[in-house]
């Protein structure tokens, strides 16, 4: 899992009443230009329509996390659930999380304050999921032991074209 960490450029209040925020987008694929630029391919709303079942294919998970910038969370899981199931759980050390803090404080000096908020980014890749009945991801973030769905992921047997399930 690839962590890192910037300044979210927002208004002083616009984060909810939760405090913590996090949204998940599936897709096929993830690159990165020599700018810096994530090109996601293959996005997935709620569906995932696959032809035939079983299905081998892979799965990759862009997801932002949104914390206050103080207090630093001292700890963060990334847990990814097959109905109960941990399918896979990253879990990035105390280090790491604190030289994100440090990154992002320690930027170029561009004259303008640094926001209230931190944002961290997580590029997470599956070479091979393998899909043998319908089933739910569902995408779960710890921090620092409070628990909150970043997003689903529906995996159903269809055709492409097909309207999908509300």
């Amino acid at each position: 899992m690839q962590l890192f960490a910037f300044a979210v450029h927002t208004e002083h209040g616009a984060m909810s009443s939760r405090k913590i925020m996090a949204h998940v987008t599936f897709c096929d694929d993830v690159r990165r230009e020599n700018t810096g630029k994530l090109m996601l391919i293959g996005c997935y709303r709620h569906v995932l329509l696959t032809p035939s079942m079983p299905a081998t294919f892979p799965m990759c998970m862009v997801m932002s996390i949104v914390t206050p910038r103080d207090p630093h969370i001292a700890s963060l899981t990334i847990r990814v659930l097959d109905g109960d199931r941990a399918v896979i759980e990253s879990t990035p050390e105390p280090e790491q999380i604190q030289a994100a803090y440090k990154d992002a404080a320690d930027s170029p000096d561009t004259g303008v304050a640094l926001e209230p908020l931190m944002c961290f980014d997580s590029i997470m890749k599956i070479e091979s999921i393998t899909l043998d009945k319908p089933t739910t991801l569902r995408v779960m973030v710890i921090v620092d032991g409070e628990e909150l769905e970043a997003g689903r992921l529906h995996m159903l047997p269809g055709a492409n074209g097909e309207a999908a399930p509300a």
